[in-house]
C-alpha cells in the first residue's frame, strides 16, 4: 500500500501549497463553484498522496491506531465534508454561510487545504536515522507503582465533581464557551482535577500492566481495578444523561489506547474505520439528543434522536454530518476578521498558555481586561454569530482558531508544527521499548489520541493545561514512590 516515494510526496505537497497560496491571495469577491471544486480536488490529491507515500519505519507502518490517522479523518470531515455536500447539492450556501458572505466558503476551503498540506509536510519531514533509533537510552525504572492513594483521590474528586456540577451538567452547561466563562470557579476545577486524576491513573496503570505482562483486554480491565472502572462508568452515565458527547468519546478512546500501548496489540485497518465511525455516529446522535427538550427523559430523547437520524439532510456521510457542520464557524471567522476586527495576534494562545498556571484566570483577566467574547475563539465566534446574548455555543475549528490569531500563515505554521509533534510521538511509541518512552510523550500520546476527533473542531491548545498538569502529577508521584522504595 505504501509505494509512493517521499521525495515525490514532498514535490506534490509543495506544488499544492504554492497553488493554494496563490488562489488565497487572489481572493475572489464572489462564491466560485468551480474554484471550490478545484480546492476540494487538491485536498483529495493531498490525502491520496499521504495515504500511499512510503513509511520508512515498519513499526509505524504496521499500526493504524495512530493519532495522525484519527486526527486526519476528523479534520477532513470537519473541513471538507460540507463542501462536497454543497457541490453535490446536498446542502445550500445559506446553510453554510448564514449571515457571512458566500465568498467566505472559497476562502475557508483554501485555509483548510493549506492547513491539511502543512500537517502532512510536518508529519512526513522528520525521519530519524537508524543509528539514532538504535541508541540505547538510559535505563528506566521497573518499579510497579502503587495506586492506592490515587484511587482514593479519584473517588473524592468524583464526589466533588458531582456536588459542583451535577445539576448544571444535566441542564447542558458544558459547552466550550460555558467552560471558558466559568474559568477559575470551584465547578471548573472539580471537573479539571477529576479528569486529570483519571488520566494519571490510566497512564500509571498502563505502565504497570506492561511490566506485569498483561496481554488480553479482560486482563487489562481487571488490572485497572474496580474503583477506577466503577467511578468511570458512573461518570459516563452522568454525562450520557446530560447529552454531552465529549467525555464519553475521550474516556473510551483513552481507555482503549492505553490498552493498546500496554499490550502492544495491533488491529487491522477496518477495525480503525469501524471505531471512527462508531465514535462519529455517537457524536451526531448525542448532538441531536442535546438539542431536544430537557423536560423529557433521556431514554425518550435518545429514541427521538435515533428516529430523527433517518431525516438528517442528504449527505455523503450522514453519520458524520453533525461533526462536519462545525465548518460554518470558519466562514464566520474569515468573513469578520480582518474586515471588521483585526487579528488577535496570539492573544487566544497566550490565554491558553497562562491557563496552565493554577488560579491564573483572575490575573489573566486583569492583564487583558477584555470583554467576555474575547476569552477564546469559541466565545468570539459565538458572539459573532449570536451577539451579546447567545443561547448556545457556536464552537470553533482548529483552522478558525489559528486564523483568528495569526491569519493564513498561523494556520500553516500551527498545523506544520502539530504534524511534526505527532510524528515524534509515533516514533517514540512504536520504535522504542515502552518502558523507555519519556513520560512526556506517553502523556501526549494517550491524551491526544483521546482528543484527536475533537481537536479539529476546537482550539489546538484547548487542553494544554490538562497535559501539563497530568505530566507534573505523574512525575512527582513516581519520584515520591521511587524514594519510598529506596528507603
Amino acid at each position: 500500500m505504501n509505494f509512493l516515494d517521499r521525495n515525490i510526496s514532498f514535490f506534490v505537497y509543495a506544488i499544492l501549497l504554492i497553488v493554494t497560496l496563490i488562489l488565497y491571495i487572489l481572493d475572489s469577491e464572489y462564491y466560485d463553484e468551480a474554484g471550490l471544486l478545484f480546492t476540494v480536488s487538491m485536498a483529495l490529491v493531498a490525502l491520496v498522496v499521504f495515504i500511499f507515500q512510503k513509511e520508512p519505519l515498519f513499526p509505524i507502518r504496521a499500526n493504524y491506531f495512530r493519532i495522525i490517522v484519527l486526527f486526519t479523518f476528523s479534520y477532513v470531515i470537519v473541513h471538507f465534508q460540507m463542501y462536497v455536500d454543497l457541490l453535490l447539492k446536498n446542502t445550500t450556501i445559506d446553510y453554510l454561510c448564514n449571515f457571512a458572505a458566500p465568498k467566505s466558503i472559497n476562502k475557508g476551503a483554501l485555509l483548510s487545504l493549506g492547513g491539511l498540506i502543512a500537517l502532512f509536510i510536518g508529519y512526513t519531514i522528520y525521519v530519524p536515522s537508524q543509528k539514532r533509533l538504535k541508541v540505547e537510552p538510559l535505563r528506566r525504572s521497573v518499579i510497579i507503582y502503587p495506586v492506592k492513594w490515587l484511587n482514593i483521590a479519584y473517588v473524592l474528586l468524583f464526589v466533588w465533581f458531582v456536588v459542583q456540577n451535577g445539576a448544571d451538567y444535566l441542564a447542558g452547561g458544558y459547552s466550550q464557551e460555558s467552560i471558558t466563562l466559568r474559568e477559575g470557579t470551584a465547578a471548573a476545577y472539580s471537573e479539571l482535577l477529576f479528569n486529570v486524576c483519571f488520566y494519571v491513573l490510566l497512564l500509571i496503570n498502563c505502565r504497570n500492566s506492561y511490566l506485569k505482562g498483561v496481554k488480553s483486554l479482560w486482563q487489562y480491565i481487571s488490572s485497572l481495578g474496580w474503583i477506577l472502572n466503577c467511578c468511570l462508568v458512573l461518570y459516563l452515565l452522568l454525562v450520557l444523561f446530560s447529552g454531552d458527547r465529549g467525555p464519553i468519546i475521550y474516556s473510551i478512546a483513552a481507555y482503549f489506547y492505553s490498552y493498546l500501548l500496554a499490550t502492544r496489540k495491533k488491529y487491522k485497518l477496518w477495525h480503525f474505520i469501524l471505531f471512527f465511525f462508531i465514535a462519529a455516529t455517537g457524536i451526531t446522535i448525542l448532538g441531536v439528543v442535546r438539542s431536544l427538550d430537557n423536560n423529557y427523559s433521556f431514554s425518550s430523547r435518545l429514541l427521538d434522536a435515533t428516529r430523527r437520524m433517518e431525516y438528517i439532510q442528504n449527505s455523503i456521510s450522514p453519520s458524520t454530518t453533525e461533526l462536519a457542520g462545525s465548518v460554518r464557524v470558519l466562514h464566520y471567522a474569515v468573513d469578520y476578521v480582518p474586515q471588521h476586527n483585526p487579528f488577535f495576534d496570539g492573544k487566544f494562545k497566550v490565554r491558553e498558555i497562562l491557563a496552565v498556571f493554577p488560579f491564573s484566570s483572575s490575573v489573566t483577566n486583569m492583564i487583558f481586561q477584555d470583554p467576555w467574547h474575547e476569552a477564546g475563539s469559541g466565545a468570539f465566534l459565538t458572539w459573532v454569530e449570536q451577539g451579546d446574548n447567545p443561547t448556545s455555543g457556536a464552537g470553533s475549528t482548529v483552522v478558525a482558531d489559528l486564523y483568528l490569531d495569526f491569519g493564513m500563515y498561523g494556520v500553516l505554521w500551527g498545523l506544520f508544527l502539530f504534524g511534526l509533534l505527532l510524528r515524534k510521538i509515533d516514533i517514540y511509541l512504536y520504535c522504542i521499548d515502552f518502558n523507555r518512552i519519556p513520560l512526556f510523550y506517553r502523556v501526549l500520546a494517550v491524551f491526544l489520541f483521546s482528543k484527536a476527533i475533537y481537536i479539529p473542531r476546537s482550539s489546538i491548545l484547548f487542553e494544554l493545561r490538562s497535559i501539563v498538569w497530568i505530566f507534573v502529577v505523574i512525575y512527582f508521584y513516581e519520584l515520591i514512590m521511587r524514594k519510598n522504595v529506596r528507603r
